[in-house]
């Protein structure tokens, strides 16, 4: 498979900005454990995982598409778990302080770890893609002069979605549509299906994704909130019945007065409650994004509170050992979407990644389990120096 040429600038300047991102993400929370089960273990297992094994999902994406072909064919709206880049980002960043940190990192500084070998390779092609798709050739949101957004679509992309939401879905001044719904049940349909997706992946939004803000010529901004994986294929305890109806939907908000800030992960809005400054939404839905009404979306949404209920308690049921395991299958679906942008077919998706991640991660779960296995964390909240280890 051909390689990727290392940019040793090109890698540290990722390198140390994602450190920084990661580390002002995780210390702007308070917990990252829930009454359900350990997810800072849970994550640690994936993260190690994730280093292990993402030289290998680089190999067979790189066999197909150079890194800026994924970065255009990235810039699309709905693409499936639009978070895979920025969450690729977060892996290499915290597995790489993890592996080192078992290694004597930093009190140590001639530290050389075997999953660094590519490392360097890898963060090259993570940045490349990034650069391509990202509209302003940035890498993280806020950090190293990138503006704090998330623009991805072209203007010829955007321009039709906008007309239909300020058309047949421009809101009255009560707040009505035309063909039926209001701001309220757009509210609630949108909380149903970001629920849905925490849920069902294993209480991670990794199924969400927004972008924006775009700017239109009069000053209001589009918003997009993105709802994919709806038919989730790879994650433990998949079942038709926790499957909706659609495999995405695609919501784009026309508002007025309404700040937007990103970064990493989360979206911040002033005002935090959004919804009175909507004037105009497009909903799209299902492989084709064929546009379908507020009550049709509120449809959608409602289907998925049973399924949600369904999935949370067969989570419950799981022993201790599967609450941390499950990791190994929801870290590899994280990225799996990057295959099929390659051609992969379902088949090749699971025997060549999905099955291969979720093997090479049993062999760390002794390291996620043990006392250790918050050494990276630690690490970024007690203000350890350098941020993340330079490459060997």
């Amino acid at each position: 498979m051909p390689s990727v040429e290392v940019n040793r600038e090109l890698a540290d300047r990722a390198r140390e900005q994602l450190g920084d991102a990661v580390k002002a993400f995780l210390s702007e929370r308070t917990a990252v454990d829930s009454p359900l089960f350990d997810v800072s273990t849970k994550m640690a297992y994936g993260n190690y995982a994730s280093v292990r094994s993402i030289p290998l999902l680089m190999d067979l994406v790189n066999a197909r598409l150079t890194p800026e072909e994924v970065g255009r064919k990235l810039k699309t709206p709905g693409v499936p778990l639009g978070l895979v880049m920025n969450g690729l980002g977060w892996v290499l960043t915290m597995g790489r302080i993890q592996v080192y940190k078992d290694a004597g990192w930093p009190e140590k500084t001639d530290v050389a770890v075997p999953e660094d070998e590519r490392m360097a390779e890898v963060f090259t092609w993570w940045a490349r893609i990034m650069a391509a798709y990202r509209n302003d050739g940035g890498l993280v949101p806020g950090q190293g002069g990138t503006p704090e957004t998330f623009e991805i679509l072209s203007d010829e992309t955007l321009a039709p979605i906008v007309e239909t939401a300020l058309t047949d879905g421009a809101f009255d001044g009560d707040g009505k549509l035309a063909a039926g719904g209001d701001i309220a049940m757009l509210q609630r349909s949108i909380a149903e299906l970001d629920m849905f997706e925490f849920v069902t992946h294993a209480e991670a939004r990794d199924g969400i994704h927004q972008h924006g803000p775009y700017r239109l010529d009069d000053g209001r901004v589009v918003l997009f909130k993105e709802f994919t994986d709806l038919q989730g294929r790879y994650m433990p305890g998949k079942s038709d019945e926790n499957r909706l109806s659609v495999s995405r939907v695609v919501v784009a908000l026309v508002m007025r007065d309404v700040r937007i800030t990103f970064d990493l992960f989360a979206i911040f809005t002033d005002p935090e409650n959004f919804f009175d400054h909507v004037e105009g939404v497009a909903i799209l839905a299902g492989d084709d994004l064929k546009t379908i009404s507020l009550p049709e979306l509120s449809a959608i949404a409602e289907a998925s509170v049973k399924a949600q209920r369904n999935y949370f308690l067969q989570m419950a049921g799981w022993d201790d050992r599967t609450k941390v395991t499950h990791g190994g299958s929801q870290y590899a679906n994280d990225f799996h979407a990057l295959l099929p942008i390659a051609g992969y077919t379902e088949e090749e998706v699971a025997s060549l990644w999905i099955e291969p991640f979720e093997k090479a991660a049993t062999e760390y779960y002794e390291r996620a389990t043990g006392d250790t296995r918050l050494g990276a964390f630690e690490h970024l909240l007690g203000g350890g120096e350098p941020v993340t280890p330079p490459f060997a």
